[in-house]
């Protein structure tokens, strides 16, 4: 990843039953709260993570927006995908040809192909690293969550390796908004309590 210090990924979470013009509309408010933030705070660097299908849905002119961030160094693009495959579930030329395609979809319709892979639902699989490898992906995001409990707390990158093949992976701290309004309403708290 770019970022020395903190990144903040941002991934909007999908109903895979809503309709497609409701997720649409969904993906666009999205675009436009990234937009108006990167406009906001012109020194936060986001890492927005987006399969790569979500790029077909996105308005255009939201799209091209997003592009400029990009080009300003305001985005660094990562991705799950074309969709959102189960790493150990899916067979390897199925798992290929999703993340090859994925990689073209950005490449033509964000004008760059993300760096990085935000692995869906953390199932990481080391034996998928020649895979992700083959697609161009140089590194890749996991939950802590998906780490034993002594290591979550470990600053900075691993590496994993599979049969001679090594990825780096940088573990993440996941905040939902419900998350993040039981946090901010915390927060809010302790500093009533000292004030």
């Amino acid at each position: 990843m770019k970022r020395h210090a903190i990144a903040l990924v941002i991934h909007p979470y999908k109903n895979a039953l809503l309709p497609r013009a409701l997720l649409a509309r969904q993906l666009n408010d999205f675009a436009k709260t990234v937009i108006e933030a990167g406009v906001s705070f012109q020194n936060v660097r986001f890492n927005l993570a987006l399969p790569g299908f979500f790029l077909e849905i996105l308005d255009p002119l939201l799209l091209l927006q997003l592009r400029e961030m990009y080009k300003r160094n305001q985005i660094e693009w990562l991705f799950t995908g074309y969709t959102e495959p189960f790493l150990s579930f899916s067979p390897p030329w199925l798992l290929s040809e999703n993340f090859k395609y994925g990689m073209q979809t950005f490449s033509e319709l964000a004008g760059a192909a993300p760096s990085g892979l935000l692995v869906p639902y953390s199932n990481w699989e080391p034996s998928a690293i020649d895979i992700l490898r083959g697609a161009g992906i140089n590194y890749c995001v996991l939950s802590k969550s998906s780490l034993p409990p002594e290591y979550r707390s470990y600053c900075g990158y691993w590496t994993t390796e599979h049969m001679g093949s090594a990825m780096a992976f940088f573990p993440s701290q996941v905040v939902s908004a419900i998350a993040s309004e039981r946090l901010l309403n915390s927060l809010d708290a302790d500093r009533k309590r000292h004030v």
